[in-house]
């Protein structure tokens, strides 16, 4: 019985051995392809071999975390900058919404402006026609006071209308 487990263990031994031949291979080839010196020296260039895939591995694990971490970061800081851009947008729109209401407070003045002058100056006509009236007036009365005046003596003093 103990022959038959023997045969059991040393025939599961060499199934193993079988399977992992093909990566001792591969791993004596990658040997020979490296240039002299990038390995340090060893009394085996397998385990050599396979310390520096564990620490590239390791490296590589650092990289990566490293690059996540700063995707995170780049993610936040995309994020703030459009919140930003956001909020300094709607600022822009206020702000253009009150320049716009102060344009058109400034517009209404403006023809409120424009009609007061024209306001003032129909008035100024007007005073202007009432008094060249006035003093057309003043002139009739003042020759038809002279024509009455011209048959007598007397001069009657002209009264003055201002």
């Amino acid at each position: 019985m103990m022959c038959i487990v023997h045969n059991f263990r040393q025939n599961k031994i060499i199934e193993t051995i079988k399977r992992y031949q093909k990566f001792e291979k591969y791993i004596q080839q990658v040997i020979d392809i490296l240039p002299e010196g990038y390995l340090e020296l060893s009394d085996s260039m397998v385990k050599s071999v396979i310390r520096r895939y564990n620490t590239l591995r390791q490296t590589n694990n650092f990289v990566l975390k490293g690059l996540l971490a700063r995707d995170d970061a780049i993610e936040k800081a995309q994020q703030d900058l459009a919140d930003l851009t956001k909020r300094k947008t709607d600022e822009m729109l206020a702000y253009n919404s009150s320049i716009a209401a102060l344009h058109s407070r400034l517009d209404r003045c403006f023809q409120n402006k424009v009609r007061q002058e024209e306001e003032v100056i129909r008035k100024k006509h007007f005073i202007r026609e009432q008094c060249q009236l006035y003093g057309q007036l003043e002139l009739a009365i003042q020759n038809l006071i002279e024509k009455c005046n011209v048959g007598k003596k007397k001069k009657v003093p002209t009264a003055t209308l201002r």
